[in-house]
């Protein structure tokens, strides 16, 4: 690209990021192209809404939380980490003081689990600890987090299996007085977390007597017990609990993320010969807290597509990325339009962050980001 389009592009830019300092922590109206009908805005939010509940992989780990798969949780407002040895669930805008609490499967009938090698495998919001001769996955939601277990064969001759799994974090287990739960509790009291709604079922769909319980372990340490009968089952059976946060602990929220919070044309992206959407959604959580995300839609001969095409975040906590979107035009002249993403967060300073149009649609990382401070 020429030093001349550049100089343009930054001259372009150097007014967008002015513009984002001015106005960062407003909340003006997003401005929605005529073209777009309420139906369309309505698929998109809960298009993008869906998405923050994917579980993803992220480098850079939290603190002691090594790098690995990680899901936030909007509604219930925690994030969980997915480790080797088990789970890790924080605060989703977790600050160093912060509690934490997690379970680390131990025991299954009369398998004993550690340092044994496990296979993960994620698929949109749902992840898989493949296991052998069983399965542990989680299934996150609006609902919470539910966890499950698959069993496709006998664990023991006692046909009574108990789960074990040790509790991890600063929460300390608790049952609720009807049996039917275990809720989790700062040391200081207060709940925050539950874990319930407890099912056991068999291939044939017959229901099992399942019960929870906490149990003490020759350390000391305190455990949850999953108990199942499972005299005459029909394997493979289903072992499936939640965890979902307290309501009095869970703390006012943005449910959606300000997800429609800029929308604009984005011009022909990927040379279709179409006119695309840029959405910017600056408080979309994908790994990071407030990060922000733009998602781009592609038009077509049937019009606009429901499902985005493309999505970039930010992975930088509170960057906001998506507080202003827009097209930049054909600005290095290859006949495919481009993106300009603003993130008054970026970085402390705030960024523009330049995405070029290809066939494909844009990379997933910015071609050039121009801070608020760069010369």
């Amino acid at each position: 690209m020429s030093k001349r389009i550049w100089l343009s592009l930054f001259l372009l830019v150097v007014s967008f990021v002015s513009v984002l300092s001015l106005v960062a922590g407003m909340q003006p109206d997003g401005v929605v192209p005529d073209a777009i009908s309420r139906d369309f805005e309505t698929a998109v939010h809960n298009d993008i809404a869906a998405a923050e509940y994917i579980v993803s992989w992220q480098d850079n780990g939290q603190g002691a939380i090594p790098a690995g798969y990680q899901a936030p949780n909007r509604r219930q407002q925690f994030r969980t980490y997915f480790m080797d040895d088990g789970i890790m669930v924080t605060p989703r805008d977790a600050q160093d003081d912060a509690w934490t609490w997690g379970l680390r499967l131990i025991a299954a009938g009369d398998i004993e689990i550690g340092g044994e090698t496990v296979v993960l495998t994620a698929d949109q919001n749902q992840i898989t600890y493949n296991r052998g001769r069983f399965s542990e996955w989680y299934h996150n939601s609006e609902r919470g987090l539910e966890q499950g277990f698959t069993i496709l064969s006998p664990l023991s001759d006692d046909p009574m299996l108990h789960i074990d799994l040790a509790v991890t974090g600063s929460l300390r287990p608790a049952m609720s007085e009807d049996g039917s739960a275990v809720h989790f509790v700062l040391p200081q009291g207060g709940t925050i977390l539950r874990y319930s709604d407890l099912v056991a079922f068999d291939a044939s769909g017959e229901m099992l007597s399942a019960s929870m319980s906490v149990v003490e372990l020759d350390d000391a340490q305190q455990a949850v017990r999953l108990s199942v009968d499972t005299v005459a089952a029909a394997y493979p059976i289903t072992i499936d609990p939640l965890t979902s946060s307290d309501a009095q602990w869970r703390p006012f929220i943005n449910q959606d993320g300000n997800f429609g919070f800029s929308v604009r044309d984005a011009g022909d992206v990927n040379g279709d010969g179409f006119d695309d959407v840029i959405v910017g959604a600056n408080w979309f959580d994908g790994g990071q807290n407030n990060e922000g995300a733009a998602f781009l839609y592609y038009g077509s001969a049937n019009g606009l597509s429901q499902v985005f095409g493309w999505k970039a975040e930010s992975n930088i906590a509170l960057a906001e990325m998506g507080y202003a979107v827009s097209t930049a035009g054909d600005i290095n002249d290859d006949f495919y339009d481009d993106l300009i993403i603003g993130a008054p967060g970026y970085n402390g300073t705030g960024a523009a962050l330049i995405f070029l149009g290809r066939p494909g649609g844009p990379a997933a990382l910015p071609d050039r980001v121009l801070n608020g401070e760069q010369d």
